[in-house]
């Protein structure tokens, strides 16, 4: 949400963006059917379950699989995302650049 708002949005006085139904207004939403809505349903339930697993999880190597396989979710519903908006690879390079920033 931060990398739209900074793209589409005025900066305020100390750096600031304003969430405000103005700006968010304009954020580009899609509309999709339920048939397309399935797989980020099926994906967002799936990793519902993975963080539940991963909370009650009391062995290692098995909570270290469970966060390999979170990652690896979390990848495939960016993609479904990115193939939404039709996001060129060049775009994705700049988003997850951008989201690296926030990982440190």
């Amino acid at each position: 949400m931060n990398f739209l708002t900074k793209k589409i949005s005025t900066c305020l006085r100390g750096k600031y963006y304003s969430y405000e139904g103005r700006n968010i207004q304009n954020y580009p939403i899609i509309e999709i059917s339920e048939e397309e809505q399935e797989p980020f349903i099926e994906l967002a339930k799936y990793m519902l379950d993975l963080n539940e697993k991963l909370t009650i999880s009391n062995n290692a190597s098995e909570k270290q699989l469970i966060e390999q396989e979170i990652l690896t979710t979390d990848k495939k519903i960016d993609q479904l995302v990115y193939d939404l908006y039709n996001i060129s690879n060049d775009e994705i390079k700049d988003i997850e650049k951008y989201l690296e920033l926030f990982k440190k």
